[in-house]
């Protein structure tokens, strides 16, 4: 089995360096600015974020928000990096960060634009060992990428490979899973018909737990299982009620966080209207825990399509947008949840 930690990955070159982002990313950035916060005497990688290249215009907009960012992680020292062909949208932004960095206090280690064959660094002007033209680098080459390999670790190709993991069902899959679905609810409407309206929150609580906890626990102690069309619809019916997404949010721990993605996002693929936000909610959450951020993202965007209004996603994007750490989750008792279902 890989190990689960962390790969510990030198780079003592700026070639080796951007070989190595795509592994600490997940996929290839494009059109992105990537942000990498060093830590400590030895410049170990630490916090990092990417985000989407914006016309000139926007640059002071964004160098301040990296610099919010940066502040609220007490970085102290940074690699900049502009992955574009274009140097007339890369290279301002660069400038505006690293005014913006500068005031701030924060040392730029290193800051280069890229374009996945060559790079140009706007520290160095040795045309010794950075010419005009760029110095040629190969990821695919690279101890990062080969480490990767190793270790079993998936680099995609680029953001929307990472999105298509989250993507709805097509096809003959979706026709499926409404159908499955409408089983699902049509056996919950059958048993709120059946209970009196003073016992029926508990009822359907206890009966949707009962569907979806067990489900839910076996997929997690059998890596790599595919849930069955009728065991998706019923995670995705239940967990409309906030009560049975929360006793399955409980079961979420640090340890098993990249199991729990794995569960949660093959529930996505299979997600059909009205019932996608609270399950990617809980993979976006999963996502988040175990320090895949990009991910968690994706996640955000397609349960915000579904419903701008869902108060789980809102929590989540919160979560990621003020860059709170994966380290700062508690996992819940589940006690707690029907503790508030019978005040």
């Amino acid at each position: 089995m890989r190990n689960q930690g962390p790969p510990v990955i030198r780079a003592s070159s700026i070639a080796e360096m951007l070989g190595t982002l795509p592994v600490l990313f997940g996929f290839h950035p494009a059109e992105s600015l990537v942000v990498v916060a060093l830590d400590g005497p030895r410049s170990r990688a630490g916090f990092r974020m990417r985000v989407d290249l914006l016309p000139t215009e926007d640059h002071d907009l964004l160098a301040c928000q990296v610099a919010d960012v940066l502040r609220s992680q007490h970085t102290d020292s940074v690699l900049l990096v502009a992955y574009s062909a274009d140097p007339t949208l890369a290279d301002p932004l660069i400038e505006a960060c690293w005014d913006r960095l500068v005031l701030d206090g924060v040392t730029i280690v290193e800051a280069v634009r890229c374009d996945s064959s060559r790079y140009w660094s706007y520290k160095c002007h040795d045309s010794a060992c950075c010419p005009p033209e760029g110095t040629p680098y190969d990821v695919a080459s690279s101890a990062g990428m080969a480490l990767a390999v190793a270790e079993g670790i998936e680099v995609l190709p680029d953001r929307a490979a990472l999105a298509a993991r989250l993507a709805p069902p097509q096809g003959q899959l979706r026709t499926r899973m409404q159908s499955a679905v409408a089983e699902a609810v049509a056996e919950m409407a059958s048993i709120a018909s059946r209970t009196g309206e003073a016992e029926r929150p508990r009822a359907l609580a206890e009966v949707g737990v009962a569907r979806v906890k067990p489900t839910v626990l076996r997929a997690l102690d059998e890596p790599g299982a595919t849930l069955e069309d009728a065991e998706v619809a019923q995670i995705l019916v239940w967990c409309s009620l906030s009560v049975v997404r929360d006793i399955a949010w409980a079961q979420m721990t640090p340890q098993n966080a990249p199991a729990s993605f794995a569960v949660w996002s093959q529930v996505a693929r299979r997600a059909v209207p009205p019932f996608e936000p609270a399950v990617l909610s809980l993979a976006g959450f999963a996502a988040w825990i175990k320090g895949d951020g990009a991910a968690a993202w994706c996640a955000v965007e397609r349960a915000e399509d579904a419903d701008p209004d869902y108060s789980m996603m809102h929590l989540l994007r919160e979560t990621l947008t003020r860059v709170v750490p994966p380290s700062a989750w508690q996992p819940f008792d589940e006690a707690l949840v029907w503790s508030v279902l019978d005040r």
